[in-house]
């Protein structure tokens, strides 16, 4: 593990961040009077701006300003309070600003009704030059006018907004904070505390038994909550499907699709070619049996498939993490190292853990008019921090050149298109990692994380999703499903579609039907798996052209930000997820893992 300082103020600044360059020399309340002074503009040009063409496109640039205001002050509060999550005075400030964010609200009110009482105005400017970079935005916003709620329907919404009961909020206060889980057991009686920070670390554990009751007593946490998640999702379900209605869009799954204009037809040919493609994790899967069964001398039981056939070196410094992920994307060209070099020595990157310092890693979002893409991990110096901090940089170069190249309108790539670039960098530092050595378990170790990561990201990700379809269809028609006992037939049902090993019902095995903190946002979760598939696909014309595909790459899709709706993007970048043939495309290099993962596995076990 890295060194746990005591406090922020002890990590040396070479590994922190310096957040003090957002705020440009002024204290952050001046920063926030300056911006609540734009909103006031605003206000007070609300209905006068769609006067003439000149002054609704000054409001569109007053916008432009207001939003990269807002992204400095936010990220500089988010942030700060990322590094200590228990800051007082931070999050007193920030619940201070969301408060003054909403008396503005209030006072500027819903501007649909305003925006389509002139929409025919509108649709005549956006045809003029001056209008082009916001072309695409404003197209969009014409488009949802069939979907328009009535203006006091609107209103109502959005002053009734503070007081809405927020489903992911009362799972992570129920599941964070009000499930005990038994004690786990070794084989020599001892006592282990399981929580949901370590159960992943217990399921790796050498001892069986450890594993075991580490397992079984997560799910008997959870059981003791089955029915209030039960009802709790269905509710949250519910809700979405009911504004769907009111929305009048065809489908609560089309108004869930409706952000990003893709087709039902498209998630459902997502679904499918997983199905179609399941024969290759089944083949990864048996293999994984016959390796444990030859080390262990026992077939594995459920509880086993997180154990770690192969012990490797994992140990890196902060400096070869570094090094490494430089080397990896030497393939990119200068320009690209350029600015991952300039990330290093420019403090991008917050690394240390502390006490109090949120969990994970991310890279911030809104990212149009800062200059650093901020990344926060916490580095442990296990090769997991390597694939972190490659990972993150994939997002934190995509922010770059999207803000770059695009205008502030167009610069925020959707989430749809979000993971790509993050797995793609992964994927070079994997390769190259796997180019230099020379060492057969290392090699396996890295090819059975890349299938699992697939299996993670595409197919327990479009199994979660196919859950959430079926729900939102059932729920639509009406029928009775808010107790576990229904809503877990829905999930072993589903999940039979996707499963290497089919089983048969059991109510006490399928508790993640209630469990997964995906299902409490809105429908998303077959992001991932398209993030996956295409960042593989990107990669496999890495491998057969070269670095002129990752000019390509950089220029027609790093760069593109929002400028097009996500499957446009794809599409001049050479992938077309409306052709069938595309998802067999990532299942091919998947399959080529696997086949080099069991050749290893055979000479390092000895089995023919």
């Amino acid at each position: 593990m890295s060194k746990q300082y005591k406090n922020y103020q002890e990590v040396p600044n070479k590994y922190k961040f310096d957040l003090e360059f957002l705020l440009e020399g002024k204290t952050k309340e001046e920063r926030l009077k300056e911006l609540l002074n734009f909103l006031d503009q605003q206000i007070k040009e609300k209905d006068s701006k769609y006067e003439s063409k000149e002054s609704y496109l000054k409001s569109l640039k007053l916008n432009d300003k207001i939003t990269i205001k807002a992204n400095k002050l936010f990220n500089y509060i988010s942030n700060n309070i990322s590094v200590n999550v228990v800051d007082d005075k931070m999050n007193s400030f920030y619940e201070k600003v969301q408060y003054d964010f909403y008396l503005k609200e209030q006072e500027l009110g819903p501007e649909e009704p305003r925006f389509f009482k002139n929409s025919s105005k509108i649709e005549k400017w956006i045809k003029t030059e001056e209008f082009i970079s916001y072309k695409k935005f404003l197209q969009g916003e014409l488009d949802k006018k069939k979907h328009q709620l009535p203006k006091a329907i609107q209103e109502f919404r959005q002053k009734e907004k503070r007081a809405d009961i927020s489903a992911v909020n009362v799972f992570s206060i129920l599941t964070n904070s009000e499930i005990n889980f038994e004690d786990a057991i070794s084989s020599n009686g001892k006592k282990i505390k399981v929580t949901n920070a370590n159960r992943v670390v217990l399921s790796k554990n050498k001892d069986k038994k450890i594993r075991k009751t580490a397992a079984i007593s997560y799910r008997k946490g959870f059981l003791k909550h089955k029915q209030s998640l039960s009802n709790l999702l269905y509710q949250h379900f519910k809700k979405i499907t009911v504004w769907s209605n009111l929305e009048k869009h065809k489908s609560t799954i089309n108004a869930l699709l409706y952000e990003d204009r893709v087709s039902e037809k498209m998630l459902l040919e997502l679904y499918s070619s997983v199905q179609r493609n399941i024969k290759t994790l089944i083949k990864f899967r048996n293999n994984w049996n016959k390796f444990y069964k030859k080390k262990f001398g026992e077939k594995p039981t459920k509880f086993d498939y997180n154990v770690e056939l192969v012990t490797i070196k994992n140990f890196y410094t902060l400096e070869e993490t570094k090094e490494e992920v430089l080397n990896a994307f030497k393939p990119f060209g200068e320009k690209y190292l350029e600015i991952v070099n300039k990330a290093f020595k420019e403090n991008w990157v917050d690394f240390m853990p502390i006490k109090n310092k949120r969990t994970g890693a991310y890279c911030i979002g809104d990212t149009y008019g800062i200059n650093k893409k901020l990344v926060l991990m916490n580095f442990d110096k296990t090769f997991r921090s390597v694939e972190t901090l490659a990972h993150e940089m994939g997002h934190a170069m995509h922010s770059y050149f999207s803000d770059k190249v695009q205008d502030q309108i167009n610069s925020q790539y959707p989430i749809f298109l979000a993971e790509i670039a993050s797995i793609f960098n992964e994927l070079m530092l994997h390769d190259y990692i796997l180019e230099k050595s020379t060492n057969d378990k290392f090699k396996f170790y890295i090819y059975e994380k890349m299938i699992n990561g697939f299996i993670g990201t595409v197919l327990r990700q479009v199994e979660w999703s196919n859950f959430e379809y079926d729900m939102y269809k059932l729920i639509e028609k009406g029928k009775p499903i808010s107790t576990y006992e229904k809503i877990s037939k829905v999930y072993y049902e589903n999940s039979q579609k996707y499963a290497l090993k089919k089983k048969k019902y059991n109510s006490n095995e399928t508790f993640m039907s209630v469990i997964v903190p995906h299902f409490y946002y809105n429908f998303y979760v077959y992001k991932y798996a398209i993030g996956q598939l295409c960042a593989m696909i990107f990669f496999e014309k890495y491998k057969k052209e070269g670095p002129k595909a990752l000019q390509f790459y950089i220029n027609n899709f790093l760069s593109a930000g929002n400028k097009k709706w996500p499957l446009e993007i794809l599409k001049d970048a050479g992938i077309d997820l409306f052709e069938p043939k595309t998802y067999d495309l990532g299942f091919n290099t998947l399959n080529d893992y696997v086949n080099k993962w069991i050749k290893l596995g055979k000479k390092i076990f000895k089995l023919k």
